[in-house]
Protein backbone atom coordinates (compact mmCIF):
# COMPACT_ATOMS: atom_id res chain seq x y z
CA UNK A 1 0.00 0.00 0.00
CA UNK A 2 1.42 3.46 -1.30
CA UNK A 3 2.24 5.63 2.03
CA UNK A 4 0.19 9.14 2.42
CA UNK A 5 2.32 10.14 5.14
CA UNK A 6 5.13 12.68 3.60
CA UNK A 7 7.56 12.80 6.69
CA UNK A 8 11.41 11.52 6.65
CA UNK A 9 10.72 11.49 10.49
CA UNK A 10 9.24 7.87 10.29
CA UNK A 11 11.34 6.52 7.41
CA UNK A 12 13.13 4.04 10.30
CA UNK A 13 9.82 2.99 11.58
CA UNK A 14 8.23 0.76 9.16
CA UNK A 15 5.66 -1.02 11.04
CA UNK A 16 4.62 2.47 12.73
CA UNK A 17 4.04 4.01 9.01
CA UNK A 18 1.67 1.16 8.40
CA UNK A 19 -0.17 1.33 11.33
CA UNK A 20 -0.47 5.17 10.85
CA UNK A 21 -1.36 4.80 7.21
CA UNK A 22 -3.94 2.45 8.03
CA UNK A 23 -5.67 4.71 10.91
CA UNK A 24 -5.18 7.60 8.68
CA UNK A 25 -6.66 6.40 5.29
CA UNK A 26 -10.04 4.93 7.69
CA UNK A 27 -10.24 8.60 8.30
CA UNK A 28 -10.38 10.00 4.54
CA UNK A 29 -6.89 11.62 4.69
CA UNK A 30 -5.02 10.94 1.33
CA UNK A 31 -1.86 12.61 2.70
CA UNK A 32 -0.37 13.28 5.61
CA UNK A 33 2.74 15.81 6.10
CA UNK A 34 5.05 17.39 9.04
CA UNK A 35 6.41 20.65 9.94
CA UNK A 36 4.70 21.94 6.54
CA UNK A 37 4.05 25.73 5.95
CA UNK A 38 1.17 26.92 5.61
CA UNK A 39 0.03 30.28 3.81
CA UNK A 40 -2.42 32.37 2.71
CA UNK A 41 -2.67 30.07 -0.68
CA UNK A 42 -2.55 26.58 0.74
CA UNK A 43 -5.29 24.99 -0.49
CA UNK A 44 -5.13 21.07 -1.02
CA UNK A 45 -7.18 19.11 -3.93
CA UNK A 46 -7.73 15.67 -0.89
CA UNK A 47 -7.74 16.02 2.75
CA UNK A 48 -4.50 16.96 4.03
CA UNK A 49 -3.44 16.32 8.04
CA UNK A 50 -0.46 18.76 9.09
CA UNK A 51 1.60 18.17 11.75
CA UNK A 52 3.12 20.71 13.68
CA UNK A 53 3.36 23.78 10.84
CA UNK A 54 6.93 25.49 11.37
CA UNK A 55 4.37 28.53 9.96
CA UNK A 56 1.29 29.70 9.90
CA UNK A 57 0.37 32.70 7.89
CA UNK A 58 -2.70 33.32 7.80
CA UNK A 59 -3.69 36.26 10.14
CA UNK A 60 -1.92 33.92 13.11
CA UNK A 61 -0.21 34.53 16.23
CA UNK A 62 1.55 32.68 19.27
CA UNK A 63 0.86 31.82 22.66
CA UNK A 64 3.33 30.90 25.36
CA UNK A 65 1.62 27.78 26.84
CA UNK A 66 3.89 28.11 29.86
CA UNK A 67 2.82 31.71 30.99
CA UNK A 68 -1.03 30.79 29.90
CA UNK A 69 -2.95 29.33 32.86
CA UNK A 70 -5.85 28.11 31.04
CA UNK A 71 -3.28 25.91 29.14
CA UNK A 72 -1.13 24.58 31.90
CA UNK A 73 -3.39 21.40 32.14
CA UNK A 74 -2.43 20.35 28.61
CA UNK A 75 1.41 21.30 28.74
CA UNK A 76 0.99 19.18 32.05
CA UNK A 77 -0.87 15.73 30.07
CA UNK A 78 1.86 16.50 27.00
CA UNK A 79 4.58 16.17 29.28
CA UNK A 80 3.32 13.05 31.21
CA UNK A 81 2.59 10.90 28.31
CA UNK A 82 5.68 12.21 26.38
CA UNK A 83 8.27 12.50 28.88
CA UNK A 84 9.43 15.54 27.58
CA UNK A 85 9.40 19.51 27.77
CA UNK A 86 9.81 21.31 24.79
CA UNK A 87 6.73 21.47 23.31
CA UNK A 88 6.26 25.37 24.89
CA UNK A 89 4.11 27.56 21.76
CA UNK A 90 0.25 27.02 20.71
CA UNK A 91 -1.14 28.50 17.18
CA UNK A 92 -4.03 30.80 17.92
CA UNK A 93 -6.18 31.03 14.42
CA UNK A 94 -8.24 33.43 14.20
CA UNK A 95 -9.55 32.09 10.26
CA UNK A 96 -12.92 30.34 10.77
CA UNK A 97 -12.61 26.27 11.68
CA UNK A 98 -13.56 23.62 13.48
CA UNK A 99 -11.54 22.70 16.93
CA UNK A 100 -10.28 19.58 17.71
CA UNK A 101 -10.28 19.46 21.25
CA UNK A 102 -9.68 17.19 24.22
CA UNK A 103 -10.96 17.15 27.57
CA UNK A 104 -8.48 17.06 30.59
CA UNK A 105 -9.99 17.39 34.21
CA UNK A 106 -13.24 18.89 32.98
CA UNK A 107 -11.83 21.20 30.73
CA UNK A 108 -11.19 21.43 26.77
CA UNK A 109 -8.03 22.56 25.21
CA UNK A 110 -7.84 22.77 21.08
CA UNK A 111 -5.16 20.39 19.93
CA UNK A 112 -6.58 21.49 16.29
CA UNK A 113 -8.64 22.46 13.89
CA UNK A 114 -10.39 21.14 10.39
CA UNK A 115 -10.77 24.20 7.70
CA UNK A 116 -13.09 22.50 5.40
CA UNK A 117 -12.87 25.43 2.62
CA UNK A 118 -8.61 24.37 2.73
CA UNK A 119 -9.08 20.28 2.88
CA UNK A 120 -7.13 20.78 5.94
CA UNK A 121 -6.61 19.21 9.15
CA UNK A 122 -4.02 21.01 11.64
CA UNK A 123 -2.63 19.11 14.50
CA UNK A 124 -0.76 22.25 16.28
CA UNK A 125 1.82 19.70 18.43
CA UNK A 126 4.86 17.57 17.38
CA UNK A 127 3.92 14.06 17.70
CA UNK A 128 7.08 12.41 17.15
CA UNK A 129 9.43 13.75 19.94
CA UNK A 130 8.47 9.98 22.14
CA UNK A 131 10.69 7.15 21.42
CA UNK A 132 8.69 5.42 17.64
CA UNK A 133 10.19 2.13 18.46
CA UNK A 134 7.32 1.74 21.41
CA UNK A 135 4.58 1.79 18.18
CA UNK A 136 1.83 0.31 19.96
CA UNK A 137 2.69 1.83 23.65
CA UNK A 138 3.20 5.28 21.75
CA UNK A 139 0.75 7.57 23.96
CA UNK A 140 1.52 10.92 23.17
CA UNK A 141 0.96 9.61 19.35
CA UNK A 142 -2.08 8.00 19.87
CA UNK A 143 -3.77 10.62 22.27
CA UNK A 144 -3.75 12.83 19.57
CA UNK A 145 -5.11 10.73 16.75
CA UNK A 146 -7.63 8.97 18.81
CA UNK A 147 -8.61 13.03 19.37
CA UNK A 148 -8.29 13.11 15.72
CA UNK A 149 -10.65 9.93 15.34
CA UNK A 150 -13.06 11.12 17.48
CA UNK A 151 -13.48 14.38 15.68
CA UNK A 152 -13.97 12.49 12.37
CA UNK A 153 -16.22 10.71 13.63
CA UNK A 154 -18.33 13.71 15.11
CA UNK A 155 -18.35 15.89 12.40
CA UNK A 156 -18.61 16.05 8.40
CA UNK A 157 -15.14 15.80 7.29
CA UNK A 158 -15.49 15.87 3.26
CA UNK A 159 -13.42 16.85 0.62
CA UNK A 160 -14.41 20.09 -1.46
CA UNK A 161 -14.53 21.03 -4.64
CA UNK A 162 -10.93 23.42 -4.24
CA UNK A 163 -11.84 25.20 -8.04
CA UNK A 164 -15.15 25.90 -6.94
CA UNK A 165 -13.93 27.68 -3.53
CA UNK A 166 -10.33 29.54 -5.74
CA UNK A 167 -13.47 30.61 -8.25
CA UNK A 168 -15.62 32.08 -5.40
CA UNK A 169 -12.77 33.63 -3.74
CA UNK A 170 -11.73 35.39 -7.07
CA UNK A 171 -15.13 36.39 -7.85
CA UNK A 172 -15.24 37.82 -3.91
CA UNK A 173 -12.05 39.51 -5.08
CA UNK A 174 -12.85 41.23 -8.10
CA UNK A 175 -15.68 43.19 -6.17
CA UNK A 176 -13.37 44.22 -3.29
CA UNK A 177 -12.01 47.59 -4.44
CA UNK A 178 -16.11 48.47 -5.62
CA UNK A 179 -16.73 46.97 -1.45
CA UNK A 180 -13.77 49.10 -0.36
CA UNK A 181 -14.68 52.17 -1.98
CA UNK A 182 -18.09 51.86 -0.56
CA UNK A 183 -16.49 51.19 3.55
CA UNK A 184 -14.64 54.98 2.42
CA UNK A 185 -17.72 56.80 1.07
CA UNK A 186 -19.34 55.60 4.06
CA UNK A 187 -16.79 56.65 6.78
CA UNK A 188 -16.76 59.98 4.77
CA UNK A 189 -20.99 60.36 4.86
CA UNK A 190 -19.82 59.77 8.43
CA UNK A 191 -17.41 62.30 8.95
CA UNK A 192 -18.67 65.25 7.02
CA UNK A 193 -22.20 64.43 8.48
CA UNK A 194 -20.09 65.83 11.95
CA UNK A 195 -18.39 68.39 10.24
CA UNK A 196 -22.23 69.86 8.84
CA UNK A 197 -22.84 70.11 12.71
CA UNK A 198 -19.44 71.94 13.82
CA UNK A 199 -19.15 74.51 10.68
CA UNK A 200 -22.10 75.95 9.51
CA UNK A 201 -20.17 78.20 7.02
CA UNK A 202 -19.70 74.91 4.89
CA UNK A 203 -22.55 73.06 4.99
CA UNK A 204 -23.70 73.78 1.43
CA UNK A 205 -20.53 72.55 0.14
CA UNK A 206 -20.35 69.54 2.58
CA UNK A 207 -23.75 68.41 1.98
CA UNK A 208 -23.28 67.95 -2.03
CA UNK A 209 -20.41 65.67 -1.24
CA UNK A 210 -22.62 63.60 1.49
CA UNK A 211 -25.52 63.60 -1.49
CA UNK A 212 -22.57 62.40 -3.96
CA UNK A 213 -21.48 60.07 -1.87
CA UNK A 214 -24.41 58.43 -1.18
CA UNK A 215 -25.79 58.17 -4.84
CA UNK A 216 -21.68 57.01 -5.73
CA UNK A 217 -22.52 53.57 -2.86
CA UNK A 218 -26.05 53.03 -5.10
CA UNK A 219 -23.94 52.94 -8.02
CA UNK A 220 -21.58 50.60 -6.73
CA UNK A 221 -23.80 48.17 -5.62
CA UNK A 222 -25.83 48.50 -9.06
CA UNK A 223 -22.18 47.42 -10.71
CA UNK A 224 -21.48 44.65 -8.50
CA UNK A 225 -25.13 43.15 -9.02
CA UNK A 226 -25.83 44.24 -12.72
CA UNK A 227 -22.03 45.32 -13.65
CA UNK A 228 -21.61 43.39 -17.30
CA UNK A 229 -25.10 43.89 -18.74
CA UNK A 230 -25.44 47.90 -17.66
CA UNK A 231 -21.51 48.29 -19.09
CA UNK A 232 -22.24 46.64 -22.54
CA UNK A 233 -25.39 48.45 -22.77
CA UNK A 234 -23.98 51.87 -21.93
CA UNK A 235 -21.24 51.40 -24.05
CA UNK A 236 -23.84 50.75 -27.24
CA UNK A 237 -25.54 53.31 -26.22
CA UNK A 238 -22.60 55.59 -25.67
CA UNK A 239 -21.20 55.06 -29.57
CA UNK A 240 -24.70 56.06 -30.68
CA UNK A 241 -24.05 60.09 -30.04
CA UNK A 242 -22.95 61.83 -33.20
CA UNK A 243 -19.65 63.42 -31.36
CA UNK A 244 -18.08 60.47 -29.62
CA UNK A 245 -15.33 59.25 -31.60
CA UNK A 246 -14.48 56.26 -29.88
CA UNK A 247 -15.08 54.27 -27.19
CA UNK A 248 -13.11 51.40 -25.24
CA UNK A 249 -12.86 49.61 -21.65
CA UNK A 250 -9.60 50.17 -19.85
CA UNK A 251 -8.82 49.45 -16.45
CA UNK A 252 -9.61 53.08 -15.52
CA UNK A 253 -13.24 52.26 -16.60
CA UNK A 254 -15.19 53.35 -19.74
CA UNK A 255 -12.79 55.56 -21.97
CA UNK A 256 -14.65 58.26 -24.09
CA UNK A 257 -13.10 60.01 -26.64
CA UNK A 258 -15.09 62.94 -27.88
CA UNK A 259 -12.09 64.82 -29.87
CA UNK A 260 -11.67 68.49 -29.91
CA UNK A 261 -13.77 71.17 -28.21
CA UNK A 262 -14.31 74.73 -28.42
CA UNK A 263 -15.48 77.18 -26.01
CA UNK A 264 -17.61 80.55 -27.85
CA UNK A 265 -17.21 83.18 -25.37
CA UNK A 266 -18.71 86.78 -26.23
CA UNK A 267 -18.70 85.58 -29.75
CA UNK A 268 -15.22 84.21 -29.77
CA UNK A 269 -14.36 80.69 -30.47
CA UNK A 270 -11.65 79.21 -28.45
CA UNK A 271 -9.75 76.06 -28.87
CA UNK A 272 -9.77 74.12 -25.04
CA UNK A 273 -7.92 70.70 -26.60
CA UNK A 274 -9.03 67.17 -27.73
CA UNK A 275 -10.43 65.26 -25.17
CA UNK A 276 -11.08 61.66 -23.03
CA UNK A 277 -13.63 61.04 -20.58
CA UNK A 278 -13.64 58.74 -17.93
CA UNK A 279 -16.59 56.66 -16.83
CA UNK A 280 -15.42 54.75 -13.40
CA UNK A 281 -17.89 53.32 -10.66
CA UNK A 282 -17.46 55.63 -8.18
CA UNK A 283 -16.17 59.34 -10.17
CA UNK A 284 -15.73 60.72 -13.42
CA UNK A 285 -12.49 61.73 -14.81
CA UNK A 286 -11.16 64.05 -17.76
CA UNK A 287 -8.24 64.08 -19.79
CA UNK A 288 -6.86 66.51 -22.09
CA UNK A 289 -4.04 65.31 -25.13
CA UNK A 290 -3.44 68.67 -25.78
CA UNK A 291 -3.49 70.96 -22.34
CA UNK A 292 -1.63 74.09 -22.61
CA UNK A 293 0.94 75.47 -20.29
CA UNK A 294 0.15 78.23 -17.48
CA UNK A 295 3.21 80.21 -16.33
CA UNK A 296 4.23 77.68 -13.56
CA UNK A 297 4.59 75.12 -16.16
CA UNK A 298 1.40 73.08 -14.93
CA UNK A 299 -1.10 71.75 -17.55
CA UNK A 300 -4.28 72.95 -17.83
CA UNK A 301 -6.98 70.66 -18.69
CA UNK A 302 -10.03 73.49 -18.89
CA UNK A 303 -10.64 76.42 -17.19
CA UNK A 304 -13.54 74.74 -14.40
CA UNK A 305 -10.63 71.56 -13.97
CA UNK A 306 -7.83 72.58 -11.48
CA UNK A 307 -4.47 71.17 -12.00
CA UNK A 308 -4.71 68.37 -9.85
CA UNK A 309 -8.01 67.50 -11.80
CA UNK A 310 -10.54 68.77 -9.79
CA UNK A 311 -13.42 69.28 -11.76
CA UNK A 312 -15.73 71.63 -10.36
CA UNK A 313 -19.30 70.82 -11.76
CA UNK A 314 -20.88 73.94 -9.31
CA UNK A 315 -24.94 73.35 -8.99
CA UNK A 316 -24.68 70.47 -11.39
CA UNK A 317 -22.26 68.30 -9.52
CA UNK A 318 -25.21 66.38 -7.79
CA UNK A 319 -26.61 66.12 -11.27
CA UNK A 320 -23.68 64.14 -12.38
CA UNK A 321 -23.65 62.05 -9.86
CA UNK A 322 -27.23 60.74 -10.26
CA UNK A 323 -26.74 59.95 -13.30
CA UNK A 324 -23.69 58.04 -12.58
CA UNK A 325 -25.41 56.45 -9.72
CA UNK A 326 -28.45 55.60 -12.12
CA UNK A 327 -25.93 54.09 -14.91
CA UNK A 328 -27.76 56.39 -17.44
CA UNK A 329 -24.23 56.26 -19.32
CA UNK A 330 -25.33 58.25 -22.54
CA UNK A 331 -27.11 61.00 -20.88
CA UNK A 332 -24.21 61.11 -19.03
CA UNK A 333 -21.10 61.57 -21.48
CA UNK A 334 -24.03 64.10 -23.20
CA UNK A 335 -24.18 66.16 -20.11
CA UNK A 336 -20.21 66.10 -19.73
CA UNK A 337 -19.92 67.08 -23.39
CA UNK A 338 -22.06 69.76 -22.72
CA UNK A 339 -20.34 70.87 -19.41
CA UNK A 340 -16.63 70.77 -21.05
CA UNK A 341 -18.25 73.21 -24.23
CA UNK A 342 -19.71 75.99 -21.40
CA UNK A 343 -17.66 78.65 -19.66
CA UNK A 344 -18.70 80.44 -16.16
CA UNK A 345 -17.12 83.52 -15.92
CA UNK A 346 -17.80 84.07 -12.00
CA UNK A 347 -17.01 80.25 -11.68
CA UNK A 348 -13.63 79.40 -13.42
CA UNK A 349 -10.14 78.08 -12.37
CA UNK A 350 -8.08 79.53 -14.94
CA UNK A 351 -9.10 82.34 -17.50
CA UNK A 352 -10.69 81.49 -20.79
CA UNK A 353 -9.02 84.42 -22.58
CA UNK A 354 -5.80 84.50 -20.43
CA UNK A 355 -4.69 80.78 -21.18
CA UNK A 356 -6.10 79.36 -24.17
CA UNK A 357 -6.10 80.84 -27.85
CA UNK A 358 -8.94 81.98 -30.26
CA UNK A 359 -9.63 79.61 -32.91
CA UNK A 360 -7.61 80.02 -35.95
CA UNK A 361 -4.79 81.63 -34.61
Amino acid sequence: MQSIIKTTRLRDYPKLILRLNAEFKDLGIKEVTYQKEIREDSYFNNITLVIDPSYYMVRNNFVDMVSNTHYEKLYNKIQNLAGYNSCNSYYKIEEPREKIEVEIEGEKFEIGCYIKERNLIIIYYNLFHTNLELLFKNDLLFYFIKALKDFVKNNKVKKVDIKKVLKELTIERFCNSAKNKIVELDLKIKSKSKEIKDYEKTIVIDYREIQGSIVGIKGLNSLIKNSKKIVMEGIDEIKALPFVKKVSLSKDGIKVEVGDIFIKDLGIDYYIGEFVIYIKPEKIEIKNKKPVLNGDGHELTHPHIDTSGTICFGDRKNKVYELLGNYELKKLVYFIYLYLKSYNQADKYFSLSEYWSEHGK
